[in-house]
């Protein structure tokens, strides 16, 4: 598993300390490297990979936070958890992973068979993740994200950023990713609930919210089997459910009808 951290610095930009506890906690989930990309539509500051784990590259990661992070852009981390059955951490094979002007952080798998499948459509895939896959099937589905989750067979908790449609997607099926809100700073984004609990004791100074004619900050963790997009610019929500794809071997695929033949899906 991975540990996965996003932040839209819609209002302001936090105090350091509050993504330096986030990044560490994402470390609990994977200590096979860490990646940070900060940017917005066609700006882009940088981008910072190591094959090292955030708390031995903390300093590095910090400085290029400091930097590069200002109101209006989004970052996307990701701390590695490097499955047997991927190639081991390079630079290359670190995530965020870029593609055709999308950015994804991604925490599961994807099977072979689709990543096979969308290679013989044409898809060009820049890294040896079977995660680029969700990049390659939100493009050949010609940018309709539900029909590309539906595509996808694997394990899915998922962040990816269009920069040309200026839209940030929020997806998971039954594996676990929280969001939050604090007003007067922007939208955050975690594999861990409790660490965006904490993120918001250490900027408000409180645990609890009272009655509000509207919030002042929120956090959960979402329900399974729907895609959140964001607008950034109004940031409107839209919430779409989705049906995930199962393979079992060779006997069973939820994208076959059950005379066996193929069920329509267009690539």
């Amino acid at each position: 598993m991975c540990g996965i951290v996003a932040f839209y610095a819609r209002e302001s930009v936090p105090d350091i300390r509050i993504l330096d506890m986030l990044f560490e906690n994402s470390e609990n989930r994977g200590t096979d490297g860490f990646g940070i990309w900060i940017g917005r539509k066609d700006i882009c500051p940088g981008r910072f990979k190591s094959v090292q784990k955030y708390t031995e590259c903390r300093d590095q990661v910090l400085q290029f936070v400091h930097k590069n992070l200002r109101v209006g852009y989004l970052l996307l981390a990701i701390s590695r958890a490097a499955p047997e059955t991927e190639s081991k951490t390079t630079l290359k094979n670190m995530q965020p992973i870029e593609n055709s002007g999308c950015v994804l952080i991604h925490n599961g798998s994807v099977t072979v068979r689709c990543c096979k499948e969308l290679a013989d459509k044409g898809f060009k895939f820049n890294t040896d993740i079977d995660s680029e896959a969700i990049i390659g099937s939100y493009l050949l589905h010609n940018k309709n994200m539900k029909d590309a989750m539906e595509y996808i067979a694997g394990g899915v908790a998922a962040v990816m950023y269009d920069s040309k449609l200026d839209r940030l997607y929020i997806i998971n099926d039954f594996k676990p990713i929280a969001h939050c809100y604090i007003r007067g700073v922007g939208y955050f984004v975690s594999s861990d609930n409790d660490a965006l609990g904490e993120a918001i004791r250490m900027i408000t100074g409180v645990a609890r919210d009272g009655m509000n004619m509207w919030e002042d900050w929120y956090h959960h963790y979402l329900i399974g089997n729907y895609i959140r997009s964001f607008d950034l610019d109004s940031c409107f929500m839209r919430e779409q459910k989705y049906s995930p794809r199962y393979i079992v071997g060779n006997i069973w695929d939820t994208n076959y009808n059950q005379d066996g033949s193929k069920k329509e899906v267009t690539l």
